[in-house]
């Protein structure tokens, strides 16, 4: 059974000519198998209209690591189509 939490959503207003109204979410993923739990991220934004989003699946069985991953993309307003690149490095980084 996999399960997609949202644990923090960031909230950019429309600054003319600047920056148009924009939503980040931030999601674990838990995923059961049997008797192991894996955790994963998804990164999600909506803008005019326009939805973007990187789910990826069973990335540790470490859900402080991947909480605080999700963390570090809140804090950073890291948006879904570089996320990916940042995801990884952290975790060839920490594993």
């Amino acid at each position: 059974m996999t399960t997609c939490t949202k644990l923090y959503t960031k909230t950019f207003s429309k600054i003319e000519k600047l920056q148009e109204n924009e939503n980040i979410y931030y999601n674990l993923i838990s995923s059961n198998n049997n008797s192991t739990t894996s955790y994963g991220i998804e990164v999600s934004s909506e803008s005019n209209g326009k939805k973007e989003k990187l789910s990826l699946d069973c990335l540790s069985e470490d859900i402080v690591l991947i909480n605080n991953i999700i963390k570090y993309l809140y804090e950073n307003s890291i948006k879904p189509d570089v996320s990916l690149g940042i995801i990884n490095d952290i975790l060839n980084v920490t594993q």
